[in-house]
């Protein structure tokens, strides 16, 4: 599916805060253009590795990272095997993915010791999807966002820590990520429903994890 020109050079600015400042090799999953990996070479002084299945985004990238292998993260990864990284990013990928336990229990092996997996993860009970679901009964897909037509999984903070746990991971960080604009508007709701959905604010969460010692 033909995505917008844009899909693929976001710079993520807002997910540099999980990447921690130690990492000096990085492998980026989805790197699309190679924006974000670009930056973190810059401000980190780290060697930045993409991996990117569209053939147009990671030949640019391959412009401006370390290393850019063009293919599905299954087929890519063995042709890195025996490198390991500090730190693995996976920004807006798991939800595109069938076998996200899958990928996630094999990305493993390629971590140094005290590595993390960062990940940004859509939040599937976003307060705008949840009105358009329960009140004016729509679920319908778009060219990216939640609802995007290429996301194969959907994701809630709970599912989300629940998943990492299940696998063997501890949860560093989780903290939600491009809030509802109207805070006023969404406070008082979260006062008049006790909290209950303190957790739809927030559009996508980002995640640090590490491997259970």
């Amino acid at each position: 599916m033909k995505k917008p020109e844009t899909y693929y050079i976001n710079a993520r600015i807002e997910m540099l805060q999980f990447v921690p400042r130690t990492a000096k090799k990085i492998l980026d999953i989805g790197c699309g253009e190679g924006v974000f990996g670009s930056i973190l070479k810059n401000e980190l002084q780290a060697e930045v590795w993409g991996i990117e299945m569209d053939v147009v985004s990671g030949t640019k990238a391959g412009q401006v990272l370390d290393k850019v292998i063009i293919s599905d993260v299954f087929s890519a990864l063995p042709k890195i095997t025996g490198e390991t990284f500090d730190a693995i990013i996976l920004n807006d990928v798991l939800e595109h993915i069938v076998q996200n336990e899958v990928l996630l229990t094999e990305l493993k092996k390629y971590l140094n010791e005290d590595a993390v997996i960062v990940a940004s993860i859509p939040n599937v009970r976003f307060l705008n999807n949840l009105i358009n679901l329960i009140f004016r009964k729509t679920w319908d897909y778009e060219d990216s966002g939640i609802l995007d037509r290429t996301h194969v999984r959907f994701f809630t903070k709970k599912s989300i820590i629940k998943m990492f746990e299940r696998l063997g991971f501890n949860l560093d960080r989780i903290q939600g990520l491009n809030g509802y604009v109207d805070s006023s508007k969404f406070s008082l709701i979260n006062i008049l429903t006790l909290g209950l959905f303190a957790d739809t604010r927030y559009l996508q969460f980002g995640i640090v994890v590490k491997t259970k010692k």
